[in-house]
């Protein structure tokens, strides 16, 4: 069990251009994220910090840095809640302020509603507005079209029959296939008002709505549904063809092949 000051990634001085990008950091119980020295031109891009009990990015080196798509969920009992914060440029190891910043690399994407990463593009979906990025030159290319409402979305690196990944974006009650190539859409029946999370694993896409796990085989398009009541929860992505869930207190990793719920981290004692 880490000290608050133990960060799960630890950003030293340097003089060269500094990527931290695409990573996952789950129950650090301590600082997720620490960019204590100066670093040349930092970009910090797509991280998942999830469970923090202390500050999940930590800038303290009086600059500003790139950021943009980085997703950061608190623990609901953390240890100290007076230090928990998504971000923080307070110097809490000498008690004093920074001028540390975060800043979005355009001002079109700070905020951002849904972030999905994709053949190696970062996607960003904001006040219905859907951009195709290039990560670091930061060109961009947007799809002709509005979505309104959008509830989850996320990205299959391959589909079978079909050509590239695809987007998956579930915006009111519908649910649309996206090929970000042509930026062609198809719809995939349902009603998904209830939508809240989003993600793929190999050839299945898995909504979660309301209480209720949805698995949809991306060949037959058959929808299957869990059994467990996942109405609590607050976060799940995808990863290595397993689903990762975090009720708030823990995080479970389940197995869409066979249903299987394996508890990853357990929720901290009163």
């Amino acid at each position: 069990k880490g000290q608050w000051y133990c960060a799960a990634l630890n950003c030293p001085g340097n003089n060269s251009d500094t990527r931290i990008a695409n990573n996952f950091f789950i129950n650090s119980n301590a600082i997720g994220i620490a960019v204590m020295l100066t670093a040349n031109d930092l970009t910090l891009m797509n991280n998942q910090i999830i469970g923090e009990h202390f500050v999940g990015i930590w800038p303290v080196t009086g600059q500003t840095h790139t950021a943009l798509g980085n997703s950061i969920v608190l623990h609901e009992k953390p240890e100290n809640p007076a230090w928990c914060h998504k971000v923080s440029s307070y110097d809490w190891a000498n008690a004093k302020e920074t001028t540390s910043r975060l800043e979005a690399p355009n001002s079109r994407w700070e905020k951002p509603d849904r972030v999905c990463q994709l053949a190696g593009k970062l996607f960003v979906l904001k006040g219905g507005t859907l951009d195709q990025i290039t990560p670091y030159t930061w060109a961009f290319k947007t799809a002709p079209r509005q979505w309104t409402d959008v509830k989850a979305m996320c990205s299959a690196e391959t589909v079978p029959g079909k050509n590239g990944g695809r987007l998956y974006v579930v915006a009111g009650s519908k649910l649309e296939e996206v090929n970000p190539a042509t930026w062609e859409t198809n719809p995939i029946a349902g009603d998904w008002s209830a939508a809240r999370f989003a993600a793929t694993t190999a050839n299945q896409l898995h909504i979660l709505a309301s209480g209720k796990l949805q698995s949809i085989n991306l060949t037959s398009l058959e929808v299957t549904d869990g059994k467990r009541d996942w109405s609590s929860a607050q976060w799940m992505c995808a990863w290595n063809n397993h689903l990762y869930i975090f009720d708030g207190l823990a995080h479970h990793r389940i197995d869409p092949r066979t249903g299987e719920i394996v508890l990853v981290s357990k929720p901290q004692q009163e």
